[in-house]
């Protein structure tokens, strides 16, 4: 029994992980804690569930333009809300401010659009895969196939692409870049781009899983924030990898108690970690006395 909740935790974990790597390369990048991600997550999901259901497009293009449109839907709340609060010197609460009323809006939009009840997506009966007393669903295969494959290519990119080279000077020193004469808005641009797509997989993959509903955004955004923050903020690869951890300490936590306690303990795990190793577990010591 406890290794199902094992890989069920692996596997809810992996899109978690997805999810807090675009938080990280967009908060690294811009220094904006971007709660609206979870407006893009619940859009992605929304746009899937509208392609499939009022179109004649199939899972994977509908998942393609989705994805497309999720992006997109990023970059425009960069370049319209933040990056003149940015330009203003606003200061990091006026972002934060101005995220949480574009996650509301967002979402309340949806909401009128798509009623409050939950959707669900799962064409038949999901084909399985048992592995002795472990069973596993072909979507849960994907996500963590596609977890693995976009934290290699997500390291891949930012070690040998020019865009990624950009988007890891301006996250050591955006000030330092800019001065440099470096392509800091273009490295916004893509950091937003790029991190809305990974939170636009996480958000096809789940609602093809369990279904959807207006709500399913922030609580994504907020363990992707707790994952970010437990394995190191200024590491990219440590907020997925945190994400991934806790999606097992979450299922574990259900396999000895009840789900209610899922939510409690992430946050239980972010106060520890923040009182007795606020640079994230994941992080080298001599890395942040460095900084």
């Amino acid at each position: 029994m406890v290794l199902q909740f094992l890989v069920n935790g692996i596997c809810a974990g992996a899109l978690f992980g997805l999810a807090a790597l675009g938080l990280s390369l967009i908060y690294n990048t811009t220094k904006v804690f971007h709660f609206a991600h979870g407006a893009v997550y619940t859009s992605a999901a929304y746009l899937l569930f509208f392609f499939l259901t009022k179109t004649s497009l199939g899972v994977i293009p509908g998942v393609i333009v989705s994805l497309t449109l999720a992006m997109l839907l990023g970059v425009l709340i960069d370049q319209v809300f933040y990056l003149p609060l940015a330009e203003k010197s606003a200061g990091g609460t006026a972002a934060i401010l101005t995220s949480l009323g574009i996650y509301t809006i967002v979402i309340n939009i949806i909401a009128l659009l798509f009623g409050n009840e939950t959707k669900i997506l799962r064409p038949g009966i999901e084909k399985t895969f048992e592995f002795g007393s472990i069973i596993v669903t072909r979507i849960q295969v994907m996500q963590v196939v596609a977890f693995l494959a976009l934290l290699l290519l997500t390291a891949l990119l930012l070690k040998f692409s020019r865009y990624g080279q950009l988007i890891r000077a301006v996250s050591d020193n955006g000030k330092l870049a800019e001065a440099l004469g470096l392509e800091t808005k273009k490295a916004r641009i893509v950091a937003f781009a790029y991190g809305s797509g990974l939170a636009a997989v996480a958000a096809c993959l789940s609602a093809l899983d369990v279904g959807l509903d207006p709500y399913i955004g922030m609580p994504v955004t907020l363990i992707a924030a707790v994952a970010m923050i437990f394995g190191g903020i200024r590491i990219f690869a440590a907020a997925a990898i945190g994400g991934v951890i806790i999606g097992v300490i979450q299922n574990l936590v259900v396999w000895q108690t009840s789900s209610k306690w899922q939510a409690a303990v992430t946050f239980v795990i972010l106060l520890v970690v923040l009182i007795f190793r606020p640079q994230g577990l994941l992080t080298p010591k001599k890395r942040l006395e460095e900084s």
